[in-house]
């Protein structure tokens, strides 16, 4: 069956919204073509397709979040504020307190002999 691209695109759209859906690969899932013909008419590149999807993950993006900091579960506002926090207090929150520095002062060298000439070949 032949497909036009502009309906396809118009498919995809309305299964991302209908459906929320975040990732590309998601998308045939939900409409009536394979995914060969989706790669093949380049959907992938749309770019009304791939700013549909990222709002989408965005959106979430901002419930999740919102859902961490209102919550009164510890652990989701400590991730909450590790999102938030600077690089300083994020390491304080991981408890990231070691920091190795080190410094060689004394060089040392060795030296390798060669040391097959004095051992006889078994034979």
């Amino acid at each position: 069956m032949a497909y036009k691209t502009e309906d396809m695109i118009k498919q995809c759209l309305e299964a991302i919204e209908k459906h929320g859906l975040m990732f590309i690969e998601e998308i045939v899932a939900f409409v009536p073509f394979s995914s060969k013909t989706f790669y093949n008419h380049k959907l992938q590149e749309v770019q009304d397709i791939k700013e549909l999807i990222e709002g989408n993950k965005i959106s979430e993006k901002v419930k999740q979040k919102n859902h961490w900091k209102d919550s009164d579960n510890a652990t989701l506002r400590v991730a909450f504020y590790k999102l938030i926090g600077s690089d300083e207090e994020y390491k304080r929150l991981a408890n990231a307190r070691q920091e190795i520095d080190q410094t060689t002062k004394n060089h040392h060298t060795v030296e390798y002999k060669n040391v097959s000439k004095q051992f006889p070949d078994d034979k």
